[in-house]
């Protein structure tokens, strides 16, 4: 289970939207690594609790380190997660 937040400042929104953009992105960047820091990016902004097998996670730190051993499967979930959630409360964030 996923806790998230509602909001996304316009800051956020701008740094956002510089991360998604692969013209900002560095010149060893490839389309694959631009999508992997987009959906990081999201998950540090918006997850506030993470529940795995009834053990909590919660705190920026200990979040961002489950999420990067996270399995292709947990990580497939949690980008359909951030995709529902974003259509529902952000329409203008695309989520990769």
């Amino acid at each position: 289970m996923l806790t998230l937040r509602g909001a996304l400042t316009p800051k956020t929104r701008r740094e956002y939207a510089k991360a998604t953009d692969p013209a900002q992105a560095r010149a060893a960047a490839n389309v694959e690594d631009v999508r992997a820091r987009a959906l990081e990016f999201l998950f540090e902004r918006l997850v506030v609790r993470w529940v795995v097998n009834g053990v909590p996670t919660e705190g920026a730190r200990d979040l961002l380190a489950r999420y990067r051993v996270a399995s292709a499967d947990e990580r497939a979930w949690v980008t359909g997660v951030l995709r529902e959630h974003c259509a529902e409360w952000f329409p203008d964030v695309r989520v990769p």
